[in-house]
């Protein structure tokens, strides 16, 4: 019950991961059913999706990131989207808020993207 009440106020990915975590470890302890992690996990997943488009609504239409991710057309290119993104944001080239709402953008439209 406590999981489930975290999932509607998560504040961000890196926090639903962590639940995500915690439920499959709940599951494989047997503190809670297999079908109530998945349940769990479903909700993380859209309350991800929910945080994912509010940032992804932030971003300038007239971003060049913004064309490039309306651009891009299979989840390779977004993978490669991703890895580009992160090489320019460590290098600080890209704001961390900004590069947020780019990779936001992104997963909303290619969630199983991986960064290359």
């Amino acid at each position: 019950d406590v999981a489930l009440a975290r999932t509607t106020v998560l504040p961000d990915e890196e926090s639903g991961r962590k639940l995500w975590r915690e439920s499959a470890e709940a599951a494989r302890t047997g503190e809670i059913t297999a079908a109530e992690a998945g349940h769990v996990q479903e909700l993380i997943t859209a309350r991800v999706a929910d945080l994912r488009s509010d940032l992804a609504a932030e971003l300038d239409p007239g971003d060049p990131w913004a064309v490039k991710v309306e651009g891009l057309d299979s989840e390779p290119e977004a993978g490669d989207a991703l890895g580009e993104l992160e090489g320019l944001r460590e290098a600080g080239a890209v704001d961390p808020a900004r590069a947020a709402r780019v990779r936001a953008a992104i997963l909303l439209r290619f969630p199983k993207a991986v960064a290359a």
